[in-house]
């Protein structure tokens, strides 16, 4: 009777751990590959954050600031310009995120560069349930008009606490590490979903 509990047990932790790989994002993202979004300033860069993480303004703004997407000079920042980088991720199983690199550009709508990577954000959800990175991504501008992007992690959740960034750019924004990390507290993340992606995009062709 014992080994009968325990055998039931585990069907049925493998039966939760299957359903919430299996099913696909709610998000109903089906993109395949990269897209650069239109030119957009500073108001309308939170207001895409907003919309399409689904919170506040207010925790927009809040996510702008652990990117340090603002500068110091308040003049640099209501003139600079934005386009955000979104990159389909594949995970190892039907879950699938999407990597938003949001960059800041120079030049105009027909002759633009990037000139730097500003930070990093993910979408997608599962059973309606946002999941959580815990990993690296690292990205480099190279000539022709070219990124180059590495992530390594683990998606999943946790509903003690939400994983935090610590960023490492350098100074001309040509390359960077985002860390994503949850708090000690907060323990491992639940039914993850492992990604590792490492490739290049040429952008504005």
């Amino acid at each position: 009777m014992k080994k009968l509990c325990i055998l039931l047990m585990i069907l049925m932790m493998a039966a939760v751990l299957y359903t919430s790989c299996t099913n696909e994002s709610t998000e109903d993202v089906k993109q395949n590959e990269p897209s650069m979004s239109k030119e957009m300033n500073y108001e309308e860069l939170v207001r895409h954050y907003a919309e399409k993480h689904q919170v506040s303004a207010g925790d927009a703004e809040e996510a702008m600031i652990q990117m340090h997407i603002l500068e110091d000079d308040p003049d640099e920042s209501d003139a600079a310009k934005y386009r955000i980088l979104s990159i389909p991720l594949e995970v190892d199983c039907k879950y699938q995120p999407m990597l938003e690199l949001y960059m800041e550009i120079d030049g105009n709508d027909e002759n633009w560069t990037v000139s730097r990577v500003k930070g990093a954000a993910f979408v997608g959800t599962v059973n309606d349930q946002s999941w959580q990175f815990a990993g690296n991504v690292a990205f480099w501008l190279r000539e022709n008009r070219q990124i180059e992007y590495d992530v390594n992690g683990d998606f999943g959740q946790n509903n003690r606490a939400s994983a935090y960034m610590e960023l490492d750019i350098e100074e001309d924004g040509s390359e960077g590490r985002i860390a994503c990390k949850m708090p000690e507290k907060a323990g491992e993340l639940r039914n993850t979903a492992y990604c590792s992606q490492h490739d290049w995009v040429t952008y504005g062709e």
